[in-house]
């Protein structure tokens, strides 16, 4: 059955296609599809491998200054992280009120053997998407 257009003078001349929010988050299922089938061998999701990058280049760092640097909402943080820590990737220390996060031996361990897969998503990407396309994506997160 197909389905019947429908004559609304509110919608006259409102083009859904043209959505920002909606466009960025097309873009973004199919950048996360293919991140999450190179990642699954690894069993971690680009939101704890960010998070691991992250401890991995800053020694140390408040648990609040990787929720803000990520941007991500801190109830998704601390559930990352309670899977990380339970990995045993991610350790915390000091005060529980703004605990300090630091990567693990074993979290620099997986973070080696994760890479080349990271490495394998970017590749398929960039195919996916081009030199303008991500050339794109980088003009619009230096905005943020």
């Amino acid at each position: 059955m197909k389905s019947e257009k429908i004559a609304h003078p509110l919608l006259d001349g409102i083009n859904p296609n043209e959505c920002v929010s909606s466009q960025l988050n097309r873009v973004s299922r199919v950048i996360n599809k293919i991140f999450r089938s190179h990642l699954k061998p690894m069993n971690i999701t680009l939101s704890q491998l960010g998070i691991m990058f992250l401890l991995g280049k800053k020694k140390n760092i408040y648990q609040s200054e990787v929720a803000a640097f990520l941007k991500l909402d801190p109830s998704t943080l601390t559930r990352d992280l309670e899977r990380l820590i339970k990995k045993g990737f991610v350790q915390k220390s000091g005060y529980a009120n703004k605990p300090n996060l630091d990567l693990t031996e074993g979290g620099f361990v997986h973070l080696e053997k994760t890479i080349p897969y990271w490495k394998k998503a970017q590749e398929e990407v960039a195919e996916v998407f081009d030199g303008e396309g991500i050339s794109s994506v980088n003009y619009l997160f230096a905005k943020i």
